[in-house]
């Protein structure tokens, strides 16, 4: 079973959370992934109805089209599925990490039981990111068009606004499963541990951002060359839908996996305290 490496109280290091990381999640692969497809499978049910709504091809999904209502459902569902999913593979995760297994239905069940603080994390974290990069983007909609330049620097400086404020709340979802805090109690939690450390969490972020488009580039390359052996376009267009959620719910339980370890790491070098500790608040 894989276990995060035991390390004396040190300064919170990329290469080490991104090494243990790679050892939860692949030491967990099966579970993890399993529990990710099942528990994002109404997801896939709303990108089924955004496939049919193009007419059966891939230009419907989206990005393609104008942002319509199930859009804004897909979006929704995506962040409040995805936070019960790091809720469920934290529990997942400190399990493994003191030598423990933990079954789908344990993590889910833990991961449910605390589905109202997680969702109403992701919730106000979401809105306090949306609205601090609106703030900054909105002198945009009144420059000319002759000006297009300066819009474009202000639209830079509002995605910056908003990845600041994100990296705020990274661990904010482990934090409220962990300690079993309210939302804003976590929220500032996590503001607390991750100040001081936020550049190295950004670089851990964007590792994980490279990873996840390589790997997401090599499953439509993969699709590309299969599809054309399918008896028909819609079959060819279902499969690459289905495919690419399965490779997309994989990427998020990653994604989980991650910001858990780098809870794990803030505590460790902030606080001192171990794994075992930690992971105590589940028994």
């Amino acid at each position: 079973m894989s276990q995060l490496t035991p390390h004396a109280p040190a300064a919170f290091q990329v290469g080490t959370v991104v090494s243990n990381t790679f050892s939860v999640y692949f030491g967990n692969l099966v579970r993890f992934g399993t529990l990710a497809v099942v528990l994002l499978s109404p997801v896939l049910l709303v990108e089924w109805l955004m496939f049919e709504q193009g007419g059966g091809a891939l230009q419907g999904r989206p990005g393609a089209r104008d942002f319509t209502f199930i859009d804004f459902v897909h979006l929704l569902l995506s962040l409040m599925l995805f936070s019960v999913l790091t809720a469920s593979i934290t529990f997942g995760t400190f399990q493994s990490l003191r030598g423990r297994q933990a079954g789908i239905g344990d993590c889910l069940n833990w991961g449910l039981s605390r589905v109202f603080p997680v969702i109403g994390v992701s919730l106000v974290a979401g809105f306090v990111v949306s609205l601090a990069a609106g703030v900054v983007f909105l002198p945009s909609l009144f420059v000319p068009y002759n000006l297009r330049l300066i819009g474009i620097l202000i639209l830079v400086a509002a995605v910056v606004v908003g990845l600041l404020v994100m990296l705020r709340y990274w661990v904010a979802i482990p934090a409220t499963v962990v300690e079993r805090d309210g939302v804003f109690t976590s929220l500032a939690r996590s503001v607390g541990l991750t100040r001081g450390c936020r550049g190295k969490i950004f670089l851990t972020a964007l590792i994980y951002l490279v990873l996840f488009f390589i790997f997401m580039f090599c499953v439509g390359f993969v699709i590309g060359i299969v599809a054309p052996l399918m008896p028909s376009a819609g079959t060819a267009n279902a499969l690459a839908v289905i495919a690419t959620f399965i490779a997309d719910s994989l990427g998020q339980a990653f994604g989980s996996v991650l910001s858990c370890v780098c809870y794990y790491e803030l505590r460790r070098s902030k606080e001192g305290v171990d794994a075992r500790e930690i992971a105590a608040v589940f028994d």
